[in-house]
């Protein structure tokens, strides 16, 4: 979609971001990751809702305790990041919810995501407790033993081992990203290029996706990072739940132990910043993956603008760099991948931020022309870097107390695939 930032009401710069082939390649540029997930708040020291910039995983592990979010931030700073703005998320607790109601061994509880540490879930079902067990897959796949229960915390599903006739509780914690998001966002926004969740839960990411598109409504740009889903029983039928070019969704998002990548993928943008391309760059520290996906898989994801992660001998890469953009959203089109998003939006703040200088001034042809020569001088700087391979600068008279200025730029996409020959027989090495 078109993108308005700021209005004609008040004196000011007021912006309207358009997609039109105009593309990315690398600009030298510091990238800043924010990070929100689960810690033990006994453990640590840190206070929830309260932001912390991290630089050390002994740090981490102090404020966090031995937690998600600590994993995350240390896995975050072992692939480049830094430092990690860091925020552990409210755990409210929940006590007696009737699951009585269901009539099926599969619950889904009134709140997720759930803690992660599944002995702070209690269920009772007609006087008898339940043995509680995790699973970051569909717990509907799995055969609970006699009193038992599987849950997937991220999602707040449950299958027993026999539907309730006569009473059903659970007692849980979840874990309230709102709080959280909104504290990140209000004390870092000005710096924050990236944030990530560790809860890939359609709430989250959908608060996620508020968040992110709020802070470019007052220039403050990032991109939101977060899992696709807790998981994708079938890659031909999932379908992407966003369609915006400031958000990506990755999957596979854990690894074989059931810990988030997502602290990892976020490390990795961070150290790249906005000098290349997050395709094919390596998870340090990352050698599996929750779920090994075939390349009819990925592909399905990949025409979904799904982020795909895959393992080879190496460990851990990302394969492609897609935004949530639909393939029907022409006016968001060019936005399609992470780097494109990320130098549009670097030129939208070197065009603000010049031009806001000369609020205030008078309206001549000088002034004009002077914006014109900075804005120039700004992109001829890019441009010699290779940041961009083309662009113009228009600066013009609206009304008595208006200018337009109308800023194009063309850069390279990345390249996405080389096709190699290899021939077998006799050489000419004279026509070589």
């Amino acid at each position: 979609m078109t993108i308005n930032i700021g209005n004609s009401t008040l004196p000011g710069v007021y912006t309207r971001q358009e997609s039109n082939s105009s593309v990315a390649a690398n600009v030298s540029a510091p990238a800043d990751v924010g990070l929100v997930g689960e810690a033990d708040l006994t453990a640590g020291t840190a206070e929830a809702n309260t932001v912390y910039a991290v630089t050390t995983s002994p740090q981490a592990y102090r404020l966090f305790g031995d937690s998600p979010l600590a994993g995350a931030i240390a896995d975050a700073l072992q692939n480049g990041g830094y430092p990690i703005y860091s925020v552990a998320c409210e755990l409210i607790d929940v006590t007696g919810e009737d699951i009585s109601g269901s009539g099926s061994t599969s619950v889904t509880l009134s709140n997720a995501p759930l803690s992660e540490d599944v002995s702070m879930i209690s269920i009772e079902v007609d006087g008898t407790s339940k043995s509680v067990t995790g699973t970051f897959g569909n717990p509907a796949d799995e055969s609970p033993g006699s009193d038992a229960a599987v849950v997937n915390t991220v999602v707040g599903e449950i299958e027993l081992d026999a539907a309730p006739s006569t009473s059903g509780t659970a007692d849980y914690t979840y874990a309230d990203y709102s709080g959280a998001l909104s504290a990140l966002a209000d004390d870092k926004k000005h710096v924050l290029d990236f944030v990530g969740v560790l809860a890939e839960n359609g709430d989250v990411i959908n608060e996620l996706n508020t968040t992110i598109n709020g802070m470019a409504n007052t220039y403050n740009f990032a991109l939101g990072i977060a899992g696709a889903a807790a998981y994708i029983p079938d890659t031909s039928a999932f379908t992407n739940p966003l369609d915006t070019s400031r958000m990506q969704l990755v999957f596979p998002n854990r690894n074989r132990a059931g810990e988030s990548l997502i602290g990892a993928y976020v490390g990795v943008r961070g150290s790249i910043g906005i000098n290349q391309s997050g395709m094919r760059k390596r998870l340090a520290g990352q050698s599996s993956l929750f779920e090994d996906l075939s390349s009819t898989q990925k592909a399905d994801l990949d025409v979904l603008n799904i982020v795909v992660l895959e393992t080879d001998r190496n460990g851990v890469r990302m394969v492609n760099d897609p935004t949530c953009v639909a393939a029907d959203n022409l006016e968001e089109a060019e936005y399609n991948h992470g780097l494109a998003r990320l130098v549009g939006d670097y030129v939208t703040l070197i065009v603000h931020d010049n031009a806001d200088r000369f609020i205030g001034k008078l309206h001549t042809q000088s002034a004009r022309n002077n914006l014109g020569d900075i804005l120039n001088n700004e992109l001829s700087s890019l441009l010699r870097t290779n940041s961009i391979v083309a662009y113009t600068v228009a600066v013009e008279e609206i009304d008595s107390v208006t200018a337009r200025v109308e800023v194009g730029i063309q850069t390279a996409d990345p390249l996405r695939n080389i096709e190699a020959i290899i021939v077998s027989g006799d050489v000419d090495t004279a026509s070589a």
